[in-house]
């Protein structure tokens, strides 16, 4: 496998600073004219657009496609491995299968191995404030130590972490 935390981090620039300098302002200019989360889920269009260009086209994977964040199922992107690099901190969905906005669930660590972790999207709390694009979305997709967490989705700090390309998918 491949490291690709570049990649991913000159999308998360450039998404960053297309929404907190262009796009979050005209939420504050168009209120009456345009629902802030119409706006949101525009941007959240452009953002797939903007990672096909600059991730999935240097992977050759250009049959794939991020989700946007305002879908209700969102698809990990099966060739994209999220690796801790140490113990560390996660919010876990208490669902299992859909996002409930709970991130609550009782497993609250992770070493590294102790789950097969696929990246789904970036994620912020605040959705029409400033974007800091601060956690990575994730899936848990196999563990052997806690099988109950398989198919939930989770939260993870970026700079906790690897981002990797499983070439031969």
């Amino acid at each position: 496998m491949e490291e690709i935390d570049e990649l991913l981090n000159s999308y998360r620039e450039s998404a960053r600073n297309l929404w907190n300098v262009y796009i979050r302002h005209q939420i504050l200019r168009n209120e009456k004219e345009y629902s802030p989360w119409e706006i949101s889920d525009e941007f959240d269009d452009l953002c797939t657009i903007l990672f096909h260009m600059l991730v999935l086209k240097p992977l050759g994977q250009m049959n794939y496609q991020k989700t946007a964040s305002y879908k209700a199922t969102k698809d990990a992107l099966p060739f994209i491995h999220v690796a801790p690099k140490h113990e560390v901190q996660i919010l876990i969905n208490r669902e299992k299968n859909e996002t409930s906005g709970y991130w609550d669930y009782p497993v609250n660590s992770l070493k590294p191995n102790m789950a097969d972790i696929r990246f789904v999207d970036y994620f912020d709390f605040d959705k029409l404030g400033y974007r800091n694009f601060e956690y990575y979305h994730v899936r848990i997709v196999s563990s052997d130590e806690f099988p109950d967490l398989i198919e939930r989705d989770a939260l993870l700090i970026p700079q906790h972490v690897n981002i990797l390309f499983q070439k031969d998918y």
